[in-house]
């Protein structure tokens, strides 16, 4: 039977074994053993060509104020790699890289920015690292009209940062490592945070924002008071090349309070600090549409980061009018640019043929849940992209123990003429 599937997943936020043991980490061990059976089962399926994974396998940032993100004496990444609950994972993995015909490829996210591809290799040999050699924290899978990176260049608060300084060192994470900080502290110390409430908070203070205050000031602050994490030493013992503990909380709104205001000019290749905010509220399709979206291509844009599994189909006719409207959405100084998103956000979704202009999938997440409790949605989601004859066919799933069964399928099926 030929290989014409490629499935994606992204977003596992694979911690430590005392993650799970103190429960503030993200993946526990009963998302273990089920994503370990999907990947045993995709091992095993004869229409698998490759499964691509979009970032955030390995989580280095959610880790509380005083608890080290660093190993001693060994690599934080093979530290995770070895801890028990990420065992099935890490075999199913391995078993897949050598299923013949089948290619595994790793994209980096956010969480696991720092991630080098000779560490990732080390810890599962023949994997196919994307990884952005100049970048730090980056990289995009291409195949035909298919594009999947993880989101988080994108977005205000979790995309590289290697403009601002801490503690006097040049480094590359951004503010959002600090609020997953908060988050890990806050479960601990019995105030735990959502991603969803981070999401809802950065909504409304942005909605809210007087342009005279630091944007990314006022809205850490209020994350770190809300996990009543505010004034504590933050233990960094030499992450990406920061030796000094960070003494409080205050040090890290100094250091980048100006996010917003620079990032124009330090970020010229992702989109304008307008649409990087809307990211950081949880929402890249318009990130992903302004990047991907071509009048001589009808590309599908695949993102993570969200964690909201998602699928959505556009059609933009090649128009003057159209032309002027995606002008408009990309250019924050265009006094018809909020009017122009909204516009983008509610296009036709196919032609009338069925066909799609562009489909934006986002690949959700596999975590057990992010506040120290388990998450009452199970959610273990993937993508599946197809090749039939000269279209590619998109669809989202949530995986319940059995592949491509019709009651998990998240959404519609689209597809793109080639």
């Amino acid at each position: 039977m030929s290989r014409t599937k490629r499935i994606f997943i992204s977003d596992i936020h694979m911690g430590t074994e005392d993650s799970v043991k103190k429960k503030y980490g993200w993946f526990w061990k009963e998302k273990g053993v089920l994503l370990g059976g999907f990947l045993t089962q995709l091992a095993s399926d004869d229409t698998v060509a490759e499964l691509v994974i979009v970032g955030d396998l390995f989580d280095e940032w959610v880790v509380p104020y005083g608890i080290s993100p660093v190993a001693t004496g060994s690599n934080q990444f093979d530290v995770i790699a070895s801890a028990p609950q990420n065992q099935p994972v890490i075999q199913g993995l391995k078993q897949l890289i050598a299923t013949s015909g089948v290619t595994v490829s790793y994209v980096p996210g956010n969480h696991d920015m720092l991630i080098q591809s000779g560490q990732l290799t080390k810890i599962l040999p023949g994997i196919k690292p994307i990884i952005d050699p100049n970048v730090t924290g980056k990289g995009v899978y291409k195949s035909g009209v298919v594009y999947a990176e993880h989101g988080s260049y994108y977005d205000l608060f979790n995309a590289p940062d290697t403009y601002d300084t801490l503690q006097g060192a040049t480094h590359h994470l951004p503010v959002g490592f600090f609020v997953a900080r908060s988050q890990a502290e806050g479960v601990i110390n019995g105030h735990p945070l959502s991603q969803s409430s981070v999401f809802k908070e950065i909504k409304v203070l942005w909605n809210n924002w007087n342009k005279k205050d630091p944007l990314v000031t006022n809205i850490y602050d209020a994350i770190a008071s809300l996990s009543q994490t505010n004034d504590q030493n933050i233990v960094m013992n030499g992450l990406d090349g920061i030796d000094q503990n960070v003494e409080n909380t205050n040090d890290v709104t100094d250091s980048y309070g100006n996010v917003y205001d620079e990032w124009d000019q330090h970020m010229p290749d992702s989109v304008n600090a307008t649409i990087a905010v809307v990211g950081a509220t949880g929402m890249l399709r318009p990130a992903a549409i302004l990047k991907y979206y071509s009048f001589s291509s009808s590309n599908i844009a695949i993102f993570g980061h969200t964690h909201k599994a998602e699928i959505k189909s556009v059609w933009l006719s090649e128009t003057d009018e159209s032309k002027e409207i995606l002008k408009a959405a990309r250019d924050k100084t265009d006094p018809n640019q909020e009017s122009a998103l909204e516009n983008l956000l509610n296009l036709p979704k196919t032609d009338e043929s069925g066909a799609s202009g562009f489909i934006y999938v986002n690949t959700g997440t596999w975590i057990t849940g992010d506040s120290g409790k388990p998450d009452i949605n199970q959610r273990a989601n993937y993508a599946v992209i197809e090749q039939k004859g000269s279209s590619t066919y998109a669809s989202l799933y949530n995986y319940n123990g059995v592949l491509y069964a019709p009651s998990s399928e998240m959404g519609s099926t689209y597809h793109v003429n080639n």
